[in-house]
């Protein structure tokens, strides 16, 4: 299923393929910095903002993005930026989890304990 920004399908088609790039440099580089950035936090953000329903690919890409911030950030790092990518991933995640044609494989191990602990 898939929703428009802003009634522009290719900002959402560009937006998810910028994060999904993200998460393949991420993967075979291990950089943190390519998830940290503040360029990542935007696009998961602006490929996530209110629509109608849940795009699952968008919420899954962005939700992972902010995932990985949150357990790769630093002890450094703002602890209230650090809770938001948690609270952000977990938001994001459970929408996955609740929709039509969300799959409970997809998400994380971890995050679905979360979830299920946080009722």
């Amino acid at each position: 299923m898939s929703f428009p920004i802003g009634g522009n399908s290719g900002m959402r088609d560009r937006l998810l393929a910028d994060l999904r790039e993200r998460l393949r440099r991420y993967r075979e580089t291990g950089d943190a910095q390519v998830v940290l950035s503040h360029d990542a936090r935007w696009e998961a953000i602006a490929l996530t903002g209110p629509r109608t329903g849940v795009d699952v690919e968008a919420y899954l890409a962005a939700a992972e993005v902010r995932w990985l911030a949150y357990r790769l950030a630093d002890k450094d790092r703002d602890p209230r930026t650090r809770d938001a990518d948690l609270r952000t991933a977990l938001t994001l995640y459970g929408a996955v989890l609740r929709a039509p044609d969300g799959d409970p494989d997809l998400v994380p191990a971890p995050v679905r304990l979360l979830l299920e602990q946080a009722g």
